[in-house]
């Protein structure tokens, strides 16, 4: 196969985006598709972008004769993405608040939100759709429902 400049790929133009919705939201079927506008955007990501890991664990059968390897099955297989949001606003507070709801009071221009943190270690799995976008390629990967990590600071 010959080498093409036109497949080389450096995302990150304007419109590339991390946007996430409940677990359930309608997803987009194609490339075109507007999303739901149940889903929102992250903001502002760090220069690294979206990394994608692909990992795999196997076991190995051995036989008696010889201790040979006589075959090899995969046994889980998962992928993760990894972004660093810049940005503190709602979505980012909700997503490291995992399952907490603040109680806001006073009035307008005063007011105060209160977290009492409880039970942080619940499951929310939600729905992402990452765009990296390239000029005029757009590349979308679509996670129906996946769990999220905090890591940093």
């Amino acid at each position: 196969m010959a080498k093409d400049y036109q497949n080389i790929r450096v995302f990150g133009d304007l419109a590339s985006a991390v946007s996430v919705a409940p677990k359930g939201t309608t997803l987009p079927v194609d490339i075109a598709t507007a999303l739901n506008a149940s889903f929102v955007e992250v903001g502002w990501l760090a220069e690294d972008g979206i990394e994608e890991t692909q990992t795999q664990d196997q076991a190995e059968f051995t036989a008696w004769q010889g201790s040979t390897v006589v075959k090899r099955k995969r046994t889980k297989v998962g992928k993760t993405y990894t972004f660093q949001c810049l940005e503190t606003n709602a979505v980012t507070n909700g997503l490291a608040n995992r399952g907490q709801a603040p109680t806001i009071t006073g009035a307008a221009g005063a007011k105060v939100a209160k977290t009492d943190f409880k039970n942080q270690t619940v499951n929310d799995e939600r729905a992402w759709v990452l765009a990296m976008v390239d000029g005029a390629v757009t590349e979308r990967h679509v996670i129906p429902a996946g769990d999220y990590a905090l890591t940093g600071s």
